[in-house]
């Protein structure tokens, strides 16, 4: 899995990433992703790290600190088995 992360900003995101199966959490650890403000980084996750799932149903990032995190930014999520970032967003607008 890769995508771009953006951190808003100010401070990092200290993020988690799971992935579910079917309509439950395939019972693997989340793979910790830390989100930087003030810029895109790259986010790359081999699916072995996710349990090798055969299909994933739902891809969740969420805070890992149990504190509010504040706004960041998801973009160009996808499955690849080259594990390249796809190209970098170019803004940093929420979506809608």
């Amino acid at each position: 899995m890769v995508f771009w992360i953006h951190g808003g900003s100010s401070g990092t995101r200290q993020l988690h990433v799971i992935a579910q199966v079917g309509s439950t959490y395939n019972g693997e650890p989340p793979v910790n992703v830390n989100a930087p403000s003030n810029q895109w980084t790259p986010a790359v996750i081999p699916l072995s790290a996710l349990g090798n799932p055969s299909f994933i149903t739902q891809v969740s990032i969420q805070d890992r600190i149990g504190n509010p995190q504040p706004t960041f930014y998801v973009d160009n999520l996808c499955l690849s088995a080259s594990l390249l970032p796809p190209p970098a967003p170019t803004s940093t607008r929420a979506a809608a």
